[in-house]
């Protein structure tokens, strides 16, 4: 039955405090010292037995009974519907405060019509301007504009026509103001979704250069704080794609201002853009406060089991390449270890790769070919990774000097890496490194030999080409140029 599984997935999102509200808003109404049917009906969802519809008629009824049961259905979503709206309920944190106040706002709207048809109008009119200063600080103008109305009624009935004019440019202003910031959050969350959507930057690259313009314009006829903080939420996405990470945190210094103004502060977002410089101060080779003290930014987090961990792999990401492996290792070992969720299996996918990788800096090769042998492919959307896997393994076998297994490995490389190119674009770095291992193999492994054979590709890879150049935080931890360098120096 549809009515009953909408009941039932409303009831799962209820918090226990609604729930216990519920219960007692069912007593209260109750006819009788009995607790009510739609308490009943709760109560037997809540267990989340396997119950059909059948089953919990014969329950409540002793016997089927779908017309009472399909109006007890109803009713009781209704009054839990209604629960949901208590002011007891509504003010409790897992509401954000703009989310409080526009509930709490369009209650008083009710009231203030209800005042207004029981002639009480002056005390509708004071609430009103109440509600209209309160919803303009939190950037609420559908409210403000519904406030004006009810005003409009009262000024009309008093026949002040130089207010009521005065009043129709304030309803327009509020409409105006609603419309843009509405117009702009559709921009923001189209371009959001396709960036959320998408593996490949330069897939949404352009749109996004155009959305930014758009909210840019916007945002110069109407100085919203929700806006401003779209925007340069969005010029941060940009900056970072064109890795431009000083101009990046710029953006998030902007964001960080809006995010002191009512309409805008959440902990989440406060604790989300800190979290992003803490990322952008890793690009940028800069000692960070929150990085050495995790804890502080967790605390943003408290609830948010994929935040708390992004944390802790940027942690892992700062000990490693400040060559703190002792304790990089804790914090990777922590991140393994967590129990599997559905909600990051993605992130999740990568760590034990991260952890191989350390172990390869840490000189543990046959624990990193180990651990590497145990790993599964990433998805086709991550061909960085899978790449990098691969070639991690050539580079363990080379350093424990097997290199029978390092002909095969590498040879499949460079098929993996030619098919790859037909469906997906490859970093000519990547293509760059296979032919030098091709090199090897043909040269049975002379470096010296390849380095001046193959100085040109050598000198790609230390170039600031964006094509060629090792990136940090990419899936290549280990950059492939300075292994070779240090490799080599081992061979006689």
């Amino acid at each position: 039955m549809k009515n009953l599984n909408s009941l039932n997935s409303l009831i799962l999102k209820m918090t226990r405090e609604e729930l216990k509200s519920a219960n007692k808003f069912f007593d209260y109404y109750s006819e009788s010292k009995s607790k009510t049917k739609s308490s009943d009906l709760v109560k037997l969802l809540v267990e989340k037995k396997e119950f059909n519809a059948r089953d919990i008629q014969t329950k409540l009824y002793g016997k089927q009974n779908l017309f009472a049961f399909n109006k007890l259905i109803n009713r009781t979503k209704e009054k839990l519907l209604e629960v949901a709206l208590f002011d007891s309920n509504i003010s409790k944190n897992y509401y954000t405060d703009r989310v409080r106040v526009s509930f709490e706002l369009k209650k008083k709207l009710i009231q203030c019509d209800i005042l207004n048809m029981k002639g009480l109008k002056d005390d509708s009119d004071l609430m009103c301007k109440k509600i209209i200063a309160k919803a303009e600080m939190y950037e609420l103008y559908d409210i403000v504009t519904s406030a004006y109305i009810i005003r409009r009624r009262f000024i009309n009935i008093r026949k002040k026509n130089k207010e009521l004019n005065n009043l129709i440019i304030e309803i327009e202003s509020a409409e105006f103001k609603n419309k843009t910031i509405l117009s702009a959050q559709i921009i923001y969350d189209n371009i959001l979704n396709k960036i959320s959507n998408t593996a490949n930057s330069e897939k949404y690259y352009q749109e996004l250069k155009k959305s930014i313009n758009s909210l840019d314009e916007m945002h110069k006829i109407f100085n919203s704080n929700i806006i401003g903080y779209n925007l340069n939420f969005l010029k941060t996405q940009l900056y970072q794609i064109d890795e431009n990470y000083e101009d990046a945190n710029k953006c998030l210094s902007n964001m960080i201002v809006y995010l002191k103004n009512k309409s805008m502060y959440t902990e989440f977002r406060l604790g989300a853009t800190l979290l992003n410089i803490s990322n952008n101060n890793i690009y940028l080779n800069k000692d960070d406060y929150f990085l050495k003290n995790p804890d502080k930014l967790k605390k943003y987090f408290s609830n948010n089991i994929i935040n708390q961990s992004l944390v802790d792999e940027l942690v892992f990401y700062y000990l490693f390449y400040n060559n703190n492996y002792t304790d990089a290792e804790i914090v990777i070992k922590r991140l393994v270890n967590m129990p599997i969720a559905n909600n990051i299996a993605s992130i999740m996918k990568k760590w034990p790769y991260l952890f191989a990788a350390l172990k390869f800096r840490m000189g543990e090769f046959i624990k990193c070919k180990e651990m590497l042998n145990n790993l599964d492919e990433f998805g086709r959307e991550n061909q960085g990774w899978n790449i990098n896997m691969r070639l991690l393994i050539i580079m363990t076998n080379i350093e424990l000097n097997q290199y029978e297994i390092c002909d095969q490995l590498i040879s499949n490389l460079e098929k993996y890496i030619k098919r790859s190119q037909k469906n997906n674009i490859i970093q000519k770095r990547y293509i760059i490194i296979s032919r030098i291992l091709i090199k090897l193999v043909n040269s049975n492994y002379q470096f010296k030999s390849v380095l001046a054979t193959r100085k040109k590709y050598f000198d790609l890879l230390q170039s600031d080409d964006v094509n060629f150049k090792w990136k940090i935080k990419s899936p290549e931890l280990i950059d492939f140029n300075n292994w070779y360098l240090q490799r080599m120096l081992k061979e006689k």
